[in-house]
């Protein structure tokens, strides 16, 4: 009976000092029962433990915001839009900075979990021409991911 007590204590310890990282801890809350309280509160670090869960084909809104010191060229202008998940994945905050996973065990930043790159096209849209911003994301590989991890070290 000791041992197991000693036991259950070991891992209740382990989840409490790797907190962040244990998946016992997280309370995973869908994207559309997420409340702006809940979202603000996650940005300020109040909620490390919640974890917002995208699954496939969820509509996310998506706002481009160009800024930079270039304002002869460019308005400051957010742009609105809506993007689809194509695959699950799940989004939480710590220390008010947003960290993506596909497994609620591996965390990383948004440079670290994502790979691609950025473009600019001139374009006619609906008769009108456009500057068009292309993004090419693409999910690191498990190995890469550690590979960065490895090299930032």
């Amino acid at each position: 009976m000791k041992a197991f007590a000693m036991l259950a204590l070991t891992a209740m310890t382990s989840c409490v000092f790797a907190y962040q990282d244990c998946p016992q801890t997280l309370r995973v809350v869908a994207l559309e029962k997420v409340t702006d309280r809940i979202l603000s509160g996650m940005l300020l670090g109040y909620y490390p433990d919640i974890a917002i869960e995208i699954v496939s084909g969820t509509p996310l809104p998506l706002y481009l915001l160009f800024e930079g010191d270039q304002g002869d060229l460019f308005t400051d202008k957010i742009e609105e839009g809506e993007m689809c998940a194509e695959e699950p994945f799940y989004v939480r905050c710590k220390q008010g900075k947003p960290l993506f996973s596909s497994d609620l065990v591996e965390w990383a930043t948004f440079k670290d979990f994502f790979t691609g790159e950025l473009d600019v096209k001139w374009n006619v849209l609906e008769g009108k021409s456009s500057l068009v911003v292309c993004a090419e994301l693409h999910r690191r590989s498990k190995e890469s991911l550690e590979e960065n991890v490895l090299d930032s070290d």
